[in-house]
C-alpha cells in the first residue's frame, strides 16, 4: 500500500526514498539531504573480526587500528582507498603492460623512485639518456654485447663487439674494434679498429687508433697514461702520465707517476716508481725500480737501477746500480756495478768499475776498471784511479794498478783459517796450504812436517849436482817492468831437468830443495877433499921444516960475499915454493849462504903480514880481515854486511896474492 510522507516515500515501483518522493527507478533506496548523512554501523577491529560469516559486501566503519570504512570482499576485510589517484597502483594486475611512451606530466618535475624506496631492477635493450644525451647504451650500431656509460661513448661504433666504455668520449671513434675497455674521459678516444686494449683514466691511450701487433695489446691505467701512443704495442702503463709520450716503443712497463714519461721509441724497458726513467727517449732494455731510478736516462741501454740509483745517467750502458744514490752522477760511464747506498756516487764517465758496500768507491769520478769491496772502501780524494782493487772496510787505495787488502788497522790475513799472529796464513790442511804463513817480519814460511807429506822419492845427490850444472842461470826482468832485474832459472828448464813445477812456474820450495841436494853432493865431495887434504897437510908439515932450513940457508947466502949468483937465485925460488906450499884458502861453508858463513885458511910459520879482503862483483872492497896467527885459522862473515849476490874473497901474504875464491849470498 502506498503511503505518502514529507520525509519518506515508498513508491509502488519498489524503490524507497528518504528525503525524496521520487527515488531513482534504478535504485532500491535513495537518500537525499543537504544537511545529514548516512550513518552505518561503527565498531572496533575486534568487534569487526567477531562478526560471524560476514556477507560479501558487508560494510562497517572501523574506529581503531587504522580507522576507516572496510568492506568484506568475500575473503577478507579490505579498506576503502581515499578519494583521488591510487599512488600504490595496487589495482594493477601482474603482469602490467604499457604499449606507449611513459611520460611525466611536465619536464623535469617528478622522480622514478626515491632514496627511501628504489626500484629493484631496470631492464633495457638499447640506451639510457641523461639530459637528452645517451648515457648508458648496450646496442650501438650493429655491434653486440657492448656497454657504454657516459656522453658520446662508442659514438661511431659500427660492428665492434664486446667493448666497455665508461666516461665522456670514451672509445668515441671506435668503429670495428672489439673487446676493448675504456674507463675515463677521452680514454681510447681515437681508437678505430684496435682490440683487446685497456685504458683506465682521463685520456688514457688517447691517440691509440689501431694495434698493428694484435697479439701484444696495450694497457694504460692512470690519467694520460700512454697518451701519445700510436703504433706501440705490448706496453703496460700504470700511473699518472706513465709512458705519456710513447709513440712506437713496444713491450715497455711503466708503473708510477711520470714513469717513462718521455719515452718515444724505446722498447723493452721496465720502470717502477715515482719519475722512474722519466726522460728516457730511445733507450732500451733498461730496468728501473724505485723513485727517480734512471730518471735522466735518454739513450742508455741495458741498465738496471734499484732504489733510486743511476738517477742522472744519460747515455751510459750496461750499468747496474742497487741502493739509494748508487751511481747517482753517472752520465756516460758504462759497464759499472754499484751495490750499496752512494756506491760510485761521483762517477761520471768511468767504465768497468765495481763497488759493493755503503759509500764504496764514492770518490771515483772518471777512473776505469776499479774494484771496491766493503763499506767506505775508496780512493781517498784522488778522484781518478785505474785498475785498482780495494777490499775491506775503510780500505783506501791511492795508486792505479795497485791492490789494497784491508784498512790501516789490519795486521794479518788468513786464507782458509784465521791469521792469528801471522801477517798472512793460508789454510791448515793438505788441500789448502798446510798452514803456510808470512811472518810479521816478512818471511814466508811453509809447513814442512813429514806427517803432512806422502809419496816420498829418494834422490841421488850426484845426479842432482850434474843437473844443477846444466841449469842455465841468467839475469833477467819481467816484461813490462822498468828496471827490476832478477837472477834465476827458467821454469821450463827447471821442470825439464827436475820434474817439478810446470813449464811456466817454479816454487821457492822446489828451488830450495834442489839447492840442498846440490849442497849435500858438494858436502860429500868436500869430505873426500878433506881426506885428501889431510894427507897433503902431513906432507906440508914435513916440508915446513925443510922450508925453514932453506930460509936460514938463503939468509946465510945473502950474507956471503962474494956468492955464487946462480946458487942464490935457485935458493930464492925454493923459498917461494915453500911459502906457497904452506899457505891455503878454503871455500867458504856454507855456500851459498843466507845469514853467516865460515872461511878456513892456513898461513906459514913465518910471515910479515897477512889479510883476507872481501870484494863485490865490481871489485869494490867491502870488508878486510887482518890475520896474525900462523898455521890454520878461521874467519866468520855475517850476511848483513853483504848484499845478496856473488862476492869474491882473496888471501894476501906479505903483499902477495895467494888465492881468490867466490861466494854466493842468497836472501
Amino acid at each position: 500500500m502506498q503511503q505518502a510522507s514529507a520525509q519518506n516515500i515508498f513508491p509502488s515501483t519498489g524503490a524507497a526514498g528518504i528525503g525524496t518522493p521520487t527515488p531513482d527507478a534504478s535504485s532500491l533506496l535513495e537518500i537525499r539531504s543537504t544537511s545529514k548523512g548516512v550513518l552505518i554501523s561503527r565498531m572496533t577491529k575486534t568487534q569487526r573480526d567477531a562478526i560471524a560469516s560476514p556477507a560479501t559486501g558487508l560494510l562497517i566503519y572501523q574506529t581503531n587500528s587504522t580507522p576507516g570504512f572496510y568492506y568484506y570482499d568475500g575473503t577478507a576485510w579490505t579498506a576503502f582507498s581515499p578519494k583521488g589517484l591510487n599512488k600504490t597502483l595496487n589495482n594493477l594486475t601482474a603482469p602490467t603492460a604499457i604499449n606507449v611512451d611513459l611520460l611525466p606530466g611536465s619536464d623535469n618535475s617528478v622522480n622514478l623512485g626515491t632514496a627511501a624506496k628504489a626500484w629493484k631492477d631496470i631492464y633495457a635493450d638499447s640506451s639510457i639518456y641523461l639530459g637528452g644525451v645517451r648515457f648508458i647504451a648496450y646496442k650501438i650500431g650493429t655491434g653486440t654485447f657492448n656497454t657504454a656509460i657516459g656522453s658520446a661513448v662508442l659514438n661511431t661504433n659500427t660492428t665492434g663487439n664486446f667493448n666497455t666504455g665508461i666516461g665522456f668520449n670514451a672509445l668515441f671513434g671506435n668503429t670495428t674494434g672489439y673487446s676493448n675497455i675504456a674507463v675515463g674521459n677521452n680514454a681510447l678516444r681515437h681508437n678505430t679498429t684496435g682490440h683487446d686494449l685497456v685504458a683506465i683514466g682521463d685520456s688514457a691511450l688517447f691517440n691509440q687508433s689501431i694495434n698493428s701487433f694484435t697479439q701484444y695489446p696495450n694497457m694504460a691505467i692512470g690519467s694520460k697514461a700512454l697518451f701519445a701512443n700510436t703504433d706501440g704495442y705490448g706496453n703496460t702503463a700504470i700511473g699518472f702520465n706513465a709512458l705519456y709520450s710513447n709513440d712506437q716503443g713496444h713491450c715497455n712497463t711503466a708503473n708510477g707517476y711520470n714513469a717513462l714519461y718521455n719515452n718515444k721509441d724505446g722498447s723493452f724497458n721496465t720502470a717502477t716508481g715515482y719519475r722512474a726513467m722519466e726522460s728516457n727517449s730511445t733507450g732500451y732494455g733498461n730496468s728501473a725500480y724505485g723513485s727517480s731510478s734512471l730518471r735522466a736516462n735518454e739513450t742508455g741501454f741495458g741498465n738496471a737501477a734499484f732504489g733510486g740509483a743511476l738517477e742522472n745517467n744519460l747515455s751510459g750502458n750496461d750499468n747496474t746500480g742497487i741502493g739509494w744514490t748508487a751511481l747517482e752522477n753517472n752520465t756516460y760511464g758504462s759497464v759499472n756495478t754499484a751495490v750499496g747506498m752512494s756506491a760510485l756516487y761521483k762517477n761520471k764517465e768511468g767504465d768497468d768499475n765495481t763497488a759493493v758496500g755503503y759509500f764504496a768507491g764514492n770518490s771515483v769520478i772518471s777512473g776505469d776498471q776499479n774494484t771496491f769491496l766493503g763499506s767506505h772502501a775508496d780512493c781517498g780524494s784522488l778522484g781518478t784511479l785505474n785498475n785498482a782493487t780495494t777490499i775491506g772496510f775503510g780500505a783506501v787505495n791511492t795508486a792505479s794498478n795497485h791492490f789494497v787488502l784491508g784498512n790501516s788497522a789490519v795486521t794479518g790475513w788468513g786464507f782458509g783459517i784465521e791469521s792469528g799472529n801471522r801477517a798472512i796464513k793460508v789454510g791448515n790442511a793438505a788441500s789448502n796450504g798446510n798452514g803456510a804463513y808470512l811472518t810479521v817480519g816478512g818471511v814466508w814460511t811453509n809447513t814442512s812436517a813429514r806427517s803432512k807429506k806422502e809419496g816420498f822419492q829418494k834422490q841421488v845427490n850426484s845426479i842432482i849436482l850434474t843437473k844443477i850444472n846444466k841449469l842455465e842461470i841468467t839475469k833477467w826482468k819481467y816484461k813490462d817492468t822498468d828496471s827490476e832485474y832478477h837472477y834465476g832459472p827458467m821454469a821450463d828448464d827447471f821442470h825439464r831437468l827436475f820434474g817439478v813445477g810446470d813449464d811456466s812456474s817454479v816454487s821457492d820450495m822446489d828451488k830450495t830443495g834442489v839447492l840442498f841436494l846440490g849442497m849435500q853432493a858438494l858436502s860429500i865431495e868436500n869430505e873426500k877433499l878433506k881426506a885428501a887434504n889431510t894427507n897433503q897437510q902431513k906432507q906440508i908439515d914435513d916440508l915446513k921444516d925443510i922450508v925453514l932450513q932453506m930460509q936460514r940457508q938463503l939468509q946465510e947466502l945473502k950474507q956471503c960475499s962474494p956468492c955464487d949468483a946462480a946458487a942464490n937465485t935457485k935458493a930464492l925460488q925454493q923459498s917461494n915454493i915453500t911459502l906457497a906450499s904452506a899457505t891455503s884458502l878454503d871455500q867458504n861453508i856454507p855456500n851459498p849462504f843466507t845469514n853467516t858463513t865460515t872461511i878456513n885458511y892456513s898461513l906459514p910459520n913465518k910471515f910479515s903480514s897477512a889479510q883476507i879482503i872481501i870484494r863485490d862483483k865490481n871489485g869494490k872492497q867491502l870488508k878486510q880481515f887482518i890475520l896474525s896467527s900462523a898455521g890454520k885459522g878461521t874467519v866468520q862473515l855475517n850476511a848483513p854486511t853483504l848484499a845478496a849476490g856473488v862476492c869474491t874473497y882473496s888471501l894476501y901474504v906479505d903483499g902477495r896474492l895467494m888465492a881468490t875464491k867466490e861466494m854466493l849470498r842468497i836472501k
